[in-house]
């Protein structure tokens, strides 16, 4: 028996603490996209002092007090926030919408290929892998806002509902896969390039298809 680690939440500890500082911000921003834009623009700035060292102290302060960490997470979870404000505000024209979001997410590019000198890497949050995972999941998200909602091109999504309705055990399925089969050698035969791009998807699929036939049988983890 080990004592919680106050200091190492983990993924998913990261992950509320980022959704929680995301929920300040809102709460006193409310819709206004363009103040959210600014919170935005000031955790990413906070992401390159961090990286400079400028601001090392703010390793050591405890989420409680500050749960936007280093702006990395935070500034991604913003980033989302944005985008749905903008879709929801009644400032801005219906067909200019989607361009001011396309829009952001190219500025996102840009500025993640002009912060590439600190690095692209998730371990670590640097700046330029923030800016492109926003950016990314922004697009991702505009194409299947069109498909589904514009389209109404609904039917091709079904295999992914269990990943939504049950995602807990969605997301717990990988680590009970390896903790039962290992298979650690295919990530020394795939583990990068195209091959790992390969390897990632089809595991994903089959990851899929394990957790739809576990919710048919009723299996479910909630908290």
């Amino acid at each position: 028996m080990k004592w919680i680690n106050w200091r190492n939440w983990s993924i998913l500890g990261g992950i509320a603490w980022a959704y929680l500082s995301g929920c300040i911000v809102y709460y006193f921003l409310g819709k206004k996209w363009h103040l959210i834009l600014g919170s935005f623009v000031l955790l990413i700035f906070l992401n390159v002092a961090t990286s400079l060292g400028w601001v090392d102290f703010i390793n050591e302060v405890h989420p409680i007090f500050w749960p936007f960490g280093k702006g990395a997470t935070s500034s991604i979870v913003l980033a989302g926030i944005i985008i749905t404000s903008i879709l929801q505000t009644k400032a801005i024209e219906e067909s200019k919408k989607h361009f001011a979001i396309i829009l952001f997410a190219a500025g996102l590019g840009l500025a993640g290929w002009l912060l590439l000198p600190f690095g692209l890497a998730k371990i670590g949050a640097t700046p330029s892998w923030c800016l492109w995972s926003s950016a990314i999941s922004i697009i991702s998200f505009l194409i299947v806002y069109y498909i589904v909602d514009v389209l109404k091109l609904r039917n091709w999504t079904l295999f992914m509902k269990s990943a939504g309705s049950n995602s807990l055990l969605t997301y717990l399925l990988p680590d009970i896969f390896y903790a039962i089969f290992g298979l650690y050698w295919l990530a020394d035969i795939a583990g990068s390039g195209i091959p790992g791009v390969i390897r990632s998807t089809l595991f994903a699929l089959f990851i899929l298809g394990v957790s739809t036939i576990l919710t048919k049988l009723k299996i479910r983890l909630q908290l």
